[in-house]
C-alpha cells in the first residue's frame, strides 16, 4: 500500500503545482498510465526506468502579444479569465530515481503522431517489446525523453499523439465555413483517396470533411504537370464516397472517381468545410510546455541540448 500511497500523493503534488503555475499557461497535467519499463530492467548508472502517459491542458490569451499571430486564435471559445483552453497527450520516459538522471529533457517534436528518435539513435524498434529501447544509448546517458502532441489532425490510431484543438467559431458562436484545398498524386491507381492528407494507414491523419457533399462549390481537376491547366471533371464521374467490401459508401473523409485516380497525375480537390482548428495552438503547447516551470518538475530535468552536437542532423529534434 505505501508504494501505491507515495505514487498517489506524487500524482496530486504534480497536478496542484501546474495548477498553480500561472506564467506558463499549463492548467493542469492529467497522469493517464505510470508504469515500469521492462520489468524494472537498470540502464547503466541511470537504473530503471518509468514511462508516464498522460495529457498536459493549456490556457493561453489571445491578447497576448506572443499569441497573436496563432490564426484564428481570437475566434475560439475563451474561459472567465478570457484566456482559450485546449489539451494535448504527454509521453515520456524518465528514471525511477531522478537523482540517477542527467537533468536533462529530451524533446522530440512528434511526426503526425509518432515517436523516433528512439529509432534513430538508439537502433529501437517500437514494433518488438523487446527491442523497443535498441542499444539503450540515451537511457543509460540518463536522459528523460518526451514528447507531446501538437498537430490536430493525426489519426486516431495506436499511441499517436494529438492535439485536442479549439474550434474558431463567428461572433454568437456562429459556424464558420470555407474552402478547403488538397491535391494528391498517387503512386499507383486507385480508386479512392483520403480528404486532407494522402499519408495512409497510422502515418495518415484525419481530415475536414465535406459539409454539403452537394455543394457547386465542390471542384475535382486533374493536370500533369504543377504549372500545367487544370481540367475539370464532371460532377457525375466523383462523389465523397469509398469502398467498404466491394461496395460503394458514402464518406465525409473520401472522395471516389470512377475508373480510379490514376499514377502520375495531379489532382486538386476543393470542397467546403466547416468548424476550422486553431492549428497554430499545438505550436502554443510545445512552446509553453518548453518554458514552463512545471515540465522539469515533471521530467525532473531541464529542456536542454545534447551535451555535444549529434554528428547527423536529427529530424524533429527540439534543441536550444
Amino acid at each position: 500500500m505505501r508504494p501505491l500511497r507515495l505514487r498517489l500523493t506524487w500524482v496530486l503534488t504534480l497536478i496542484a503545482f501546474f495548477a498553480s503555475s500561472a506564467d506558463a499557461h499549463v492548467t493542469r497535467v492529467e497522469i493517464l498510465s505510470h508504469a515500469d519499463i521492462q520489468d524494472g530492467r537498470a540502464f547503466g548508472l541511470a537504473g530503471a526506468y518509468e514511462r508516464i502517459i498522460g495529457r498536459v491542458y493549456f490556457a493561453v490569451n489571445p491578447e497576448n502579444i506572443h499569441n497573436r499571430p496563432i490564426v484564428d486564435l481570437d475566434k475560439a471559445p475563451r474561459n472567465a479569465q478570457g484566456e482559450v483552453e485546449f489539451s494535448a497527450d504527454l509521453y515520456l520516459f524518465k528514471p525511477k530515481d531522478m537523482a540517477k538522471g542527467n537533468n536533462a529533457v529530451l524533446f522530440e517534436v512528434s511526426n503526425r503522431g509518432g515517436k523516433g528518435i528512439l529509432r534513430l539513435v538508439n537502433g529501437g524498434n517500437t514494433s518488438d517489446p523487446n527491442n523497443e529501447f535498441g542499444d539503450g544509448f540515451l537511457l543509460r546517458e540518463g536522459y528523460t525523453i518526451a514528447w507531446l502532441g501538437w498537430q490536430f489532425d493525426v489519426a486516431d490510431q495506436g499511441q499517436n499523439l494529438r492535439l485536442s484543438a479549439p474550434v474558431a467559431h463567428d461572433p454568437g458562436g456562429k459556424e464558420i465555413r470555407g474552402l478547403v484545398r488538397s491535391d494528391f498524386t498517387p503512386s499507383q491507381k486507385r480508386d479512392d483517396m483520403p480528404l486532407g492528407h494522402i499519408l495512409l494507414g497510422p502515418a495518415g491523419g484525419k481530415s475536414y470533411p465535406v459539409d454539403d457533399p452537394a455543394s457547386p462549390k465542390n471542384v475535382l481537376t486533374v493536370r500533369d504537370a504543377p504549372d500545367g491547366p487544370r481540367q475539370v471533371i464532371p460532377r457525375g464521374r466523383w462523389s465523397f464516397a469509398h469502398s467498404v467490401e466491394g461496395q460503394l459508401v458514402t464518406d465525409p473523409h473520401f472522395i471516389h472517381l470512377d475508373g480510379g485516380f490514376l499514377p502520375g497525375k495531379i489532382y486538386e480537390v476543393v470542397y467546403e468545410a466547416k468548424d476550422p482548428a486553431v492549428a497554430g495552438a499545438g505550436l502554443a503547447a510545445v512552446r509553453d510546455l518548453g518554458h514552463s516551470s512545471g515540465p522539469p518538475r515533471l521530467c525532473g530535468g531541464n529542456f536542454a541540448e545534447w551535451p555535444l552536437p549529434p554528428p547527423f542532423p536529427l529530424p524533429g529534434l527540439q534543441r536550444r
